[in-house]
């Protein structure tokens, strides 16, 4: 009786961290399979990597709702119950996010010969591997040089991103005529923007828990 107690009120930190660490890997594997779809020319693996990308968001929403039920279940947590929940969210909402994009690149058909989409693919890739660092590293907090490293590194990309579809913008207006075309690369833009919004969020959390813990 008084073992189940205190399984009740002292939860295994670790499961709560391995749904993160999940969803940020599946965040990863999105930006990836976002790269690698601007670069294949071929409709067969443009498909595959369409499904590929719907199994990845499938994952990261069923850890995020294990995560949350988790939470929602346990008194004492490895740390602020409202951070754990912010980096979730912010994971669910980038899966989602990112799902989207690669749905939308895919019906219109975008590649690499998009105004900037390759570099834009590129720059989000690396955030995002910068990202899933971040989200491993917090478990070792107080080691936090390598976390702050990837902090860094994912608001360099984050910059990067923005100065793309900044100068993307204007090369698309003076170089392209189709009106259709011009909008598609907006949205594009668009894409990009919010997602870059949602990775520099996760990075002012990341750095919270230096402060907090390391």
């Amino acid at each position: 009786m008084a073992n189940s107690v205190l399984q009740h009120l002292f939860p295994n930190g670790n499961f709560i961290l391995s749904h993160l660490h999940h969803s940020a890997d599946r965040v990863h594997s999105l930006g990836l399979v976002l790269y690698n779809i601007v670069n294949e020319k071929s409709a067969d693996k443009r498909k595959e990597l369409l499904d590929h990308s719907a199994r990845l968001h499938r994952e990261a929403i069923a850890e995020s709702k294990l995560l949350f039920e988790t939470l929602s279940k346990n008194l004492i947590t490895p740390f602020d119950r409202e951070d754990i929940f912010a980096i979730g969210s912010g994971l669910k909402s980038i899966s989602s996010k990112t799902d989207s994009l690669i749905r939308y690149i895919e019906q219109n058909k975008c590649d690499s010969e998009n105004t900037g989409l390759m570099e834009l693919t590129s720059s989000f890739n690396q955030a995002s591997t910068a990202m899933t660092q971040i989200v491993h590293g917090l478990e070792h907090v107080r080691q936090y040089k390598k976390t702050h490293s990837a902090v860094l590194n994912m608001k360099e990309q984050i910059a990067h991103i923005g100065d793309i579809c900044e100068i993307s913008m204007v090369q698309c207006f003076d170089e392209i005529e189709s009106i259709k075309l011009i909008l598609i690369n907006i949205d594009l833009y668009i894409y990009f923007d919010t997602l870059s919004e949602k990775l520099k969020e996760l990075g002012q959390i990341a750095e919270g828990f230096i402060v907090k813990y390391a």
